[in-house]
């Protein structure tokens, strides 16, 4: 019987984080921020150093930006399950180095504040699977 009783409670428990476990309110990251991001290949950042991000996004799930030297077009954003995902084609080259040059990224945002906006970034070939993905952290804060 503690053993059944046991199991209910942390059956319950899991239950209960995984229904916590929402996404970061979309609604809050419409605006302008800016920021930085490193990369988390270490040689990779030495060579290429931080990158600069700025976007803006609106309460219609689009956007547009700067990564590096490229430019964000067709910005789409969506709600997941535990994160905001933002995905974008890239016009130019995000830095002076062959190992960026892709044409789409995606932003994984986990945490969202009313002044900051913290993730990930994917660079990428396509938009679905590249084995040679660059990728690494941002921190953007709120423009005012």
């Amino acid at each position: 019987m503690k053993k059944t009783r046991a199991f209910r409670v942390f059956a319950l428990a899991t239950v209960g984080a995984i229904v916590n476990a929402q996404s970061p309110d979309q609604r809050r990251i419409v605006g302008k921020w800016s920021g930085t991001g490193t990369f988390f290949n270490a040689e990779l950042h030495q060579r290429v150093g931080a990158l600069t991000f700025e976007a803006s996004f609106d309460a219609k799930s689009s956007g547009a930006g700067r990564i590096g030297a490229a430019r964000l077009e067709q910005v789409r954003v969506e709600s997941r399950q535990d994160h905001i995902e933002i995905k974008a084609k890239l016009a130019g080259t995000v830095a002076n180095d062959p190992r960026l040059e892709k044409d789409h990224v995606v932003f994984v945002i986990t945490s969202v504040s009313d002044s900051t906006m913290q993730g990930e970034f994917h660079l990428k070939s396509n938009g679905v699977f590249d084995p040679r993905m660059r990728e690494g952290r941002m921190t953007l804060r709120r423009v005012q």
